[in-house]
């Protein structure tokens, strides 16, 4: 009896094993997929906190930018002072001349 039984489900029991293997294998490339994705969010937080870091950094950068421009502006302005007072520095060593 035992035997016609086997004979019958002969066919079967490999069709229920490539199904089980098949199973574990799909199993397992979800695992593995969901592995990928919780990395790559990691990944995009880490980038993003990146990200801001370095915006911060340009726009520090920008700020010094500003000053320094300020800065020669006013060096400028000094130096167009200084050759105004100078120049009439001249002009009042000529008349003492005289």
């Amino acid at each position: 009896m035992n035997l016609e039984i086997l004979k019958k489900n002969i066919v079967i029991v490999p069709v229920i094993i490539a199904i089980l293997s098949g199973t574990v294998a799909s199993v397992r490339y979800v695992l593995n997929l969901t592995n990928t994705i919780n990395a790559s969010k990691q990944e995009l937080v880490d980038l993003r906190r990146d990200l801001n870091v370095e915006r911060d950094r340009i726009n520090k950068a920008q700020g010094d930018i500003s000053n320094i421009n300020g800065t020669i502006n006013m060096s400028r302005e000094i130096i167009e002072m200084l050759g105004s007072q100078l120049n009439e520095l001249s002009w009042d060593v000529k008349d003492l001349s005289r």
